[in-house]
């Protein structure tokens, strides 16, 4: 792969949700991000925005719906729209992976053919029926491209 050549990345929503809540620029998660907006194309779907927008709503959240959506906004002006997504039986027939709640974050990588998604989850340590790389968010930070 040439090194100048964007890729589509999956950002799990713990990672996007991590970045706005992050109070400084140069925080692991802010920095996953900005070089997901800079060097390679976010593929920021319907799903991942609901997930996202949905922790707002949780009591514990330290983050308000409004700014929420401004910050998904900033990632990614187009998102992609899957709903409506196959069930639940179904994507379990398609990947292999430990929690069912991460099915869905599966599915829009590799509807939006991903070639990587970056997460923080340990459930996705062992995943089977999809082609893009899994990373972590140092992984996908200090990454070496391949030239």
């Amino acid at each position: 792969m040439d090194e100048n050549e964007k890729r589509g990345v999956t950002l799990d929503s713990n990672v996007i949700i991590g970045h706005v809540i992050s109070k400084h620029d140069n925080t692991l998660l802010r920095c996953v991000v900005m070089k997901c907006i800079s060097e390679d194309i976010p593929m920021l779907t319907d799903v991942i925005v609901n997930e996202c927008l949905n922790y707002t709503r949780k009591p514990h959240s330290k983050v308000s719906y409004a700014l929420m959506k401004e910050r998904l906004n900033d990632i990614s002006a187009d998102i992609i729209e899957l709903e409506p997504i196959p069930s639940a039986e179904e994507l379990e027939k398609r990947y292999k992976i430990r929690s069912r709640k991460d099915l869905r974050i599966l599915y829009s990588a590799e509807t939006t053919e991903s070639v990587i998604i970056v997460t923080q989850d340990h459930d996705f340590n062992d995943v089977g029926g999809i082609s893009a790389k899994i990373m972590g968010p140092e992984g996908y930070l200090y990454e070496e491209r391949e030239k």
